[in-house]
């Protein structure tokens, strides 16, 4: 896909219905999908991660700090900070699909609507 740069203007109709893609199908391999049972592990695995998380914010600093009290707790943290970042980068790659696939059906939609408009004149 290629990245035009619109400025700061807001992009109009017109803008969005002159945009062209080449098809994504060698990039987002319906293979490399996950399967009915992957997606509810990944499911689970984000509300897992979210609950962690939101007890991890609750502490303060020093609250935190306090929980690091050997090697041996600092090395539980920092395997949990690894998964963490791994669960994180997995995330991401999903929402580029998922951005992807909304911005193509904005382009086609909106190509639908100036198509509909030029048959009403």
């Amino acid at each position: 896909m290629k990245v035009i740069d619109i400025g700061s203007k807001e992009p109009t109709p017109e803008f969005w219905a002159s945009q062209t893609f080449e098809s994504l199908a060698n990039i987002v391999k319906l293979d490399d999908m996950p399967t009915n049972d992957e997606a509810a592990e990944r499911g689970v695995n984000e509300v897992i991660w979210m609950r962690a998380c939101a007890v991890i914010l609750q502490d303060s600093d020093e609250e935190l700090f306090a929980k690091m009290k050997d090697d041996e707790s600092a090395e539980v943290f920092l395997d949990l900070l690894e998964n963490l970042q791994s669960f994180i980068q997995s995330q991401k790659a999903g929402l580029e699909v998922l951005e992807a696939a909304q911005t193509r059906l904005l382009v086609c939609l909106t190509r639908y609507e100036a198509s509909m408009e030029g048959d009403a004149s």
